[in-house]
Parts: C-alpha cells; structure tokens; sequence
C-alpha cells in the first residue's frame, strides 16, 4: 500500500471542478486590470480569483491575494493540478501580492497589471520563479 493512498478522482489532470475553475477564468482573458476590481470592466489578481469563485457558486473565499494563501490546503509545486491558486510574493510590495490559477502545462491565468490586463504565463517565466511563494487548492 501508498503510504499516501489518493482517491481516483483527483488523480490525472485533476478534478472537474479545478477544471472548470480554469475554464471560467479563461473566460476573462483580455479583460483589463483594474486595481480592486471584481466586474468584467476591470479585475486585479485576486479580484479574478473571487469572481470565478462567484461565477461558479463556490463557497465564499477570502477576497485578497494574502488571506487566500492562507486558504485551502498548500500543494506541492510538484503536484499542481489546473484550479490550483499559485502566488507570488514581493511583487509591487512585501508578502504575498499576487495570485493565479494554475491552468495545467506550466501556465496560469492572472491579472497581470495594467499593460496586459487578464492574460496567461508561464510559470517557468524567471519573474514568477523568482517571486514564486507557494500554491494552494481552494476546491
């Protein structure tokens, strides 16, 4: 036996939740950044996060990027699945300041700033490896 046996369904590309997570947040792709933002006239990172989490009737999450780290249960950089919240720290100030959805294949969906607004990275990128502070799972 696995000393760490997991159910079938989290196994793979992960659950369907976490999948549709990704999937409503791809839907806001191109939708400009706006500090404190929660409508499709205007997101920031984690205005993102709650607004998918609306969007899909979830429970109610934490409303800013450092609350939400300390949300849900913390997973491995090794074991993300797409719907996986990843953050960064030390971005535009100290502690944690921004948030992603982990979209599977080493890319996230994020608010990425004014210039770019709702976009996709990859986590690779040497900014967010440099900045990168753990990641989450909310579903």
């Amino acid at each position: 036996a696995t000393p760490h046996p997991q159910p079938c369904a989290t196994r793979g590309e992960g659950s369907t939740q976490g999948r549709d997570v990704v999937k409503q947040a791809l839907r806001y792709k191109g939708t400009r950044y706006q500090y404190g933002g929660t409508t499709q006239q205007g997101l920031d990172c984690s205005g993102l996060v709650s607004r998918v989490w609306s969007d899909l009737k979830m429970k109610k999450i934490p409303r800013v990027s450092s609350a939400l780290y300390n949300s849900g249960q913390p997973v491995h950089a090794s074991d993300l699945r797409p719907g996986d919240l990843v953050f960064f720290k030390n971005t535009y100030k100290r502690g944690i300041s921004h948030v992603g959805v982990y979209a599977g294949n080493n890319k996230f969906v994020h608010a990425a700033g004014k210039r770019k607004g709702v976009t996709i990275a990859k986590l690779s990128d040497p900014y967010y490896q440099l900045h990168y502070a753990g990641a989450r799972r909310l579903y």
